[in-house]
This record gives structure tokens, sequence and C-alpha cells, in this order.
């Protein structure tokens, strides 16, 4: 259960002080339409990790400057009609652990869960899918 500092009537209203450049609106309306440049490129591929309640893929993507992202993408297997879902930005380097590491959700049917890191993460994390240690046995 999360903790905040403000009843939730406050922290709906609140808005922080900020010091905003002045090419700050202009950095991201460049940044959008540069990235618009590059097709999504999206692959999906069905990844057995013998987890009874959950299907697990190995999704791949095109980023920012159309470099590769991959991520896991959890569903609840017995799944009839498109249902919410999470995606978790779990930071550059970190690596994305391993699909059983996030099951709340999917597991209990809730819904989705993508979870994606970069593929070219520093300290050398491989970029295709079957050559990470991480992500296959």
């Amino acid at each position: 259960m999360p903790l905040f500092d403000m009843p939730l009537p406050q922290l709906r209203t609140y808005r922080p002080e900020r010091a905003e450049p002045s090419d700050f609106d202009d950095f991201w309306s460049r940044t959008l339409a540069e990235a618009r440049q590059h097709e999504l490129d999206p692959e999906f591929r069905p990844v057995d990790h013998l987890l009874t309640t959950v299907d697990v893929f190995d999704v791949r993507f095109s980023g920012w400057n159309g470099e590769r992202i991959a991520a896991w993408l959890l569903l609840p297997r017995h799944r009839d009609e498109p249902l919410p879902a999470v995606v978790e930005y779990i930071g550059y380097g970190s690596g994305r652990s391993l699909p059983h590491q996030r099951l709340v959700m999917s597991a209990a049917g809730g819904g989705g869960v993508l979870s994606p890191h970069s593929a070219t993460a520093p300290r050398g994390a491989p970029a295709r899918p079957g050559t990470s240690s991480c992500c296959h046995r």
C-alpha cells in the first residue's frame, strides 16, 4: 500500500513550484516530432516460462532515435476481453529481471503488465532475443 504525505483531496490539487527552462516546450515538441519519424516495428514472441496462469511475451519495439527496446508482456492466460494494463518503467542498466518477478496483476487476472527496459542498456546487455541470460533458460 502506497504512503502519501498529503490527503487525497490535497494531492489532486497540488501543483509544485518548478523552474522550467525557457526552451522546455520547444525541446519536447522537437523531441516528440523526431520520435514520430520512427516506426514502432513491434515484435511479440511467446516465451514458455512454465507459468500456469500467465502468458509471457518477449516484446521488442523501436524507441527514441529508433533504438530497440525490450520488454516483458505478461497477460492473464484466461482472458476473454480487453484488459487494463500497467506499463512499468524500470529504468536503464538494471535489466528487466525475470517474468515471474512481475506476476501480481496478471496472475490475478486483473490485467496486463508491460515492463520495458533498454535493449541496448549499459553494461553490455545484449539487444537480440535469445542472447540474454536474464531472458531465457
